[in-house]
């Protein structure tokens, strides 16, 4: 049977191993890939999220609206029946349409509905964000990558690298080698200079 492959976390995939710059190296691809494809499906839902509001918002308003006209329509027909004296003006009949609870129910929906589709934008949103962010991560990732083998190939073909209490031994040796060679140097000239004589 068949091993089922764990899902790994954004942590894990950003993370650089570089004992492994090779395995690093050959998995970036799909790295790349997994987290664009993410990133795409959040670009969709955010897309569709933000026309559903859209629509939600276009058909919340046409039905207060519906609820409004209704309303309107009823105190200027039955005026005299719902405690008007005289016809009433334009603000008159805007002020009861509002005040009646059939109205307010409905705003009530508008609001709640909107609120409900706002929210789920928001989140849809954040989510297209912080996807976009981990792909260029994985982007990033990349160039990350190139450097360290660039680093790695540069030690590798450097020159030794001593440690800093080494070099001073070494400096302080050099520093004797040659005055023991200057100080046979200098025996062997006199000698030279005491055969000629």
């Amino acid at each position: 049977m068949a091993k089922e492959k764990k899902e790994t976390t954004f942590e894990d995939d950003v993370y650089i191993d570089d004992t492994d710059l090779k395995g690093e190296v050959r998995k970036q691809p799909n790295l790349y890939f997994k987290w664009g494809k993410k990133y795409a499906k959040a670009k969709g839902a955010a897309f569709s999220s933000i026309e559903i509001l859209k629509i939600t918002k276009s058909e919340a308003k046409a039905e207060l609206e519906r609820v409004r006209a209704g309303l309107d329509l009823e105190v200027r027909e039955n005026w005299g029946i719902l405690g008007f004296d005289k016809k009433p003006t334009e603000g008159a009949i805007s002020a009861w349409v509002v005040t009646q609870q059939a109205y307010v129910d409905q705003h009530k929906k508008y609001i709640t509905s909107l609120k409900k589709e706002t929210e789920l934008t928001a989140v849809a949103i954040e989510e297209e964000e912080t996807l976009e962010s981990a792909k260029l991560a994985m982007s990033n990732k990349k160039i990350s990558l190139q450097d360290l083998c660039q680093m790695r190939v540069t030690e590798y073909y450097a020159e030794p690298k001593i440690d800093g209490r080494y070099r001073e031994i070494s400096k302080e040796e050099q520093e004797a080698s040659e005055n023991e060679v200057s100080e046979e140097l200098n025996q062997k000239m006199s000698q030279r200079r005491k055969q000629k004589k």
